[in-house]
Parts: C-alpha cells; structure tokens; sequence
C-alpha cells in the first residue's frame, strides 16, 4: 500500500525507467519537525533549552556558548571539543535508535527514492 499521491507514483515510475535521472531535493527543518523531533530554533528547541553547564566544555567555551548558543553547532568549536555537540544531539540519536521518531509523508516520499540517491 502506498501513502503517495499518483504524481508522486508516476514520478517514481518515471525515475525507475530513467525517464529522469538528475533530481535535486531541498529540505529542511520541516521535514523532520512533523516526525516530533524537534528543530534548533522554536521555543522548546536546541538553542533555547540548551543546559551550557551540563556540557563537558571549557569555561571559555561553556560562555562563547552561553554568548551564542548556535555555538555548540559551530564546525570550528567541534573541532576542538566534540563532546557539546554529542551531548546535546544524543537525545536525537536514542530516539532515532528507539524508533521514537514517526514516520512523515515527506520522509516516505524520500524513502521511496532510496535506490536513486547519491550523495556527495
């Protein structure tokens, strides 16, 4: 049984015969908010409810991050200090491992164009 619409049937075929062969998908936030996991920036997210003296950083690091919290996602601060970043997403990888996560009609979507996926 298929939860997709016959466009997104008909696309599907269309992929599988390699009538189209060069897709771009643009996605954010959204996709996965519907799934109940939460984003980084409504109330209740990542950055608002962000606990800077339960993370394992220095105290230079715990007051960029009190400074600026989008700081624990910063690419040069999980350079010298993985663990903000890790503690704070491991709710997000046990719920993924727990199954908590729903499934959403865009995620089905996608996962239907599984086999056709490449990532750079």
């Amino acid at each position: 049984m298929s939860v997709v619409g016959p466009r997104v049937a008909e696309l599907v075929n269309k992929i599988k015969l390699g009538e189209i062969n060069k897709i771009i998908v643009l996605a954010g936030a959204g996709i996965s908010t519907a799934s109940g996991i939460p984003d980084f920036r409504s109330p209740g997210g990542l950055y608002n409810t962000l606990n800077v003296d339960a993370l394992t950083a220095t105290e230079v690091q715990k007051n960029w991050l009190r400074a600026e919290p989008t700081m624990v996602v910063d690419i040069d601060l999980f350079r010298k200090n993985q663990f903000p970043y890790l503690e704070v997403r491991r709710p997000f990888i046990l719920g993924t491992k727990e199954k908590k996560w729903k499934l959403t009609l865009g995620i089905n979507i996608l996962l239907q164009f599984k086999p056709f996926i490449i990532t750079y």
